[in-house]
């Protein structure tokens, strides 16, 4: 499956279709909506020392990311399980989520140099909610995609 922007450079994404869609908003943006087949999201990102990352359903969280100090890896909840969100080559253009025991559940290439686009692998589909868990991961690649190029911006 590919991320892909239907629009040129609109900060819009769609996965696979439109089952599995994000929409942002503004420059820097601190949020954003995403959509899972009909279910809703709000995607929040608060903190500037200590960044942390939230996906909501109904105004309430149902994952977190908090990313670590150098922002290569990071630590995702979603109720009582924990996963880790990290770079996974050099050039910092794949990551993988990870479960506790080190197993790849999935992982995103990044496509392209004008548009941020990308490849997402699935290895283990049968782990709950993933699609929640690929869409946290995403907002948290575009915000990362942000975040590095708003230097260059000003």
């Amino acid at each position: 499956m590919e991320w892909k922007q239907p629009e040129g450079l609109k900060r819009r994404w769609v996965l696979g279709g439109e089952e599995m869609e994000m929409a942002f908003g503004g420059w820097r943006f601190a949020g954003a909506r995403g959509r899972i087949g009909q279910t809703k999201y709000e995607l929040q990102a608060s903190g500037y020392v200590k960044k942390r990352l939230q996906l909501m359903e109904d105004g309430k969280t149902v994952a977190t990311m908090e990313p670590n100090f150098s922002g290569t890896s990071a630590t995702v909840k979603m109720g009582e399980r924990k996963y880790t969100w990290k770079v996974t080559n050099i050039m910092a253009t794949r990551w993988s989520l990870l479960d506790c025991n080190k197993s790849v559940i999935f992982t995103v290439r990044r496509k392209g140099a004008m548009r941020l686009q990308a490849a997402l692998d699935i290895k283990d589909a049968f782990v709950p909610d993933v699609e929640r868990l690929v869409l946290l991961c995403w907002f948290a690649q575009v915000l990362l995609e942000q975040e590095s190029a708003a230097p260059i911006a000003v």
